[in-house]
């Protein structure tokens, strides 16, 4: 009974987003398990966790964003079972989570604050360039595209 529900879960939300009909809200539902619901901007706050390059390639590929709403059902569905059946948070969990907190705190006044007053020109960056050249040096490389042995003239075939 609970596989059929979260498979009815899954599939309310693809539907969802495969139609569009949710997309008359301004800030339509993507899925629902329970009282629990995820909207649009839930859902891009989460792509706006991820660097630059990897929120590119979800949100160019449907198939991309599927899978990662699909993942953050299965991680809700999975909490909550884990949760009604007595697993609740531990003092290990919470400093983690307090870690992570900090973190992403940390990251947001960074690039929020910090980068804004930081301004590198052109100059400086060819400066540290020729400065620290060895760094950007590739190693030097060699590609064998045929390897040429020598065989007696009246080698069989299956020698040469």
């Amino acid at each position: 009974m609970r596989c059929f529900g979260t498979l009815l879960a899954v599939a309310l939300v693809f539907v969802l987003l495969t139609t569009g009909l949710a997309l008359s809200e301004d800030d339509p539902v993507l899925g629902k398990i329970g009282k629990w619901e995820i909207r649009l901007s839930d859902f891009e706050k989460i792509i706006n966790l991820y660097d630059a390059e990897k929120q590119k390639a979800i949100r160019q590929d449907m198939n991309n964003m599927k899978n990662l709403l699909k993942r953050i059902v299965k991680t809700k569905l999975i909490a909550d079972y884990a949760r009604e059946n007595g697993y609740t948070d531990t003092y290990e969990m919470k400093k983690q989570i307090e870690l992570i907190t900090n973190d992403m705190i940390a990251v947001q006044y960074l690039n929020k604050v910090v980068a804004k007053r930081a301004k590198v020109t052109e100059k400086e960056i060819e400066e540290y360039y020729k400065a620290h050249l060895d760094e950007f040096k590739l190693p030097e490389r060699v590609r064998a595209r045929h390897i040429l042995i020598k065989v007696p003239k009246n080698a069989t075939e299956k020698e040469k």
